[in-house]
């Protein structure tokens, strides 16, 4: 098997498994749901037989440290990671960019793009989220209506102890609880809520762009490698000792082999560019349409809930009727979340203008 076929494998492999890993959840049907659970069945299996119980132990304390308590690991591996990323584009791939597009605008452009997004960085890790407490809660406890299926009135904070307003969630690992909750987001160690969701935004575009952008540029910079050393003209030596012309193949080894950082760098940009941009849009698409992750998942929850209920319900009612022998229609009453919920992802949707002033003006917004 040659290089090129390996790293093809490799970037499939890496593609799907991320897709199916980030854009599914145990509860999700079909294919991409059926597949994702037994990737965590295998990884699973895995991790129990191939590890001693003390090492899983170990394993196990080290995670929930890092992902269920509030740390700053996340957010320094991320300036790590964009530190070693920058150095490699400034060292390796503006030189060889410049030459091949003769724009120093373009090259030093993803610099104002770093800074634009470490200020979305520090803006969404140390701005407020929305956190409510019992000086605050008589302020936002009618700020949004309750739609009586996601939301439901009277349902009391075990933790806060007071009335949850609706849209609101108690974050376990914040130990609080937030307006408008989306989700608990490691990266900058802080729930994303009400008052940082355009920040959060403004974070996940800043770096889809740096992600395109560089990779990009490390297009060029190969470009130029190749064409400024006439390496598409080049000619190599085969397993039989016979000359050939240059092909992608060896070209992409070669270059491998000799830009090992900028090949690495590239590529893994460009698939981050489709996972990341995914995920952006998808938020994007949220805060157009004014629905959060949580409420998402809370109106997965319900329908699967449902389709249970209804399945039960259907079961019965079949029963009833062979057992009675009876032609005409059994009236049973239907249980309260049997309800539709398709418009519960609609309910707080009032259309764009108003979504985004929500999205972008939270503390200007009137209390509704």
């Amino acid at each position: 098997m040659d290089f090129l076929t390996v790293v093809v494998i490799y970037v499939i492999v890496f593609s799907l498994c991320s897709y199916i890993l980030t854009s599914a959840d145990s509860k999700t049907p079909g294919i991409i749901g059926n597949t994702r659970r037994q990737l965590i069945w295998l990884f699973e299996g895995l991790y129990y037989y191939l590890l001693p119980a003390k090492l899983r132990t170990t394993l196990q304390n080290v995670f929930h440290h890092i992902f269920d308590e509030r740390n700053c690991y996340l957010q320094v591996t991320y300036c790590l990671i964009v530190g070693v990323c920058f150095w490699i584009l400034t060292v390796q791939i503006i030189p060889n960019a410049t030459a091949y597009c003769n724009s120093t605008l373009s090259t030093y452009a993803p610099f104002v793009e770093l800074l634009t997004n470490l200020y979305f960085f520090i803006s969404t890790s140390l701005k407020d989220s929305g956190t409510l407490s019992s000086k605050n809660i008589d302020t936002f406890i009618n700020r949004y209506p309750y739609d009586g299926q996601l939301y439901v009135k009277g349902v009391n904070c075990r933790t806060c102890l007071f009335q949850k307003p609706a849209r609101s969630k108690h974050c376990s690992i914040c130990n609080h609880c937030v307006v408008r909750f989306d989700h608990h987001c490691s990266w900058v160690n802080n729930c994303i809520g009400a008052f940082n969701i355009k920040h959060f935004i403004g974070y996940l575009f800043t770096i889809a762009l740096m992600c395109v952008h560089v990779a990009v540029l490390g297009v060029y910079a190969l470009l130029n490698i190749v064409y400024s050393t006439g390496l598409h003209m080049a000619q190599y030596v085969d397993s039989d000792g016979k000359l050939r012309p240059m092909n992608f193949r060896v070209l992409i080894q070669h270059l491998f082999m000799e830009y090992p950082l900028v090949v690495f760098l590239t590529t893994a940009l460009g698939l981050l560019s489709f996972l990341i941009g995914g995920f952006t849009t998808y938020h994007l698409y949220l805060a157009l349409t004014n629905q959060t992750t949580n409420e998402r998942y809370k109106k997965a929850a319900l329908k699967s809930a449902k389709n249970i209920a209804t399945d039960e319900h259907i079961h019965r009612t079949n029963n009833k009727r062979k057992t009675r022998h009876s032609k005409n229609k059994i009236k049973c009453a239907v249980p309260q979340y049997m309800l539709t919920i398709e418009g519960a992802s609609q309910f707080y949707d009032h259309g764009l203008s108003s979504n985004l002033k929500e999205i972008l003006f939270p503390c200007k917004e009137k209390s509704l």
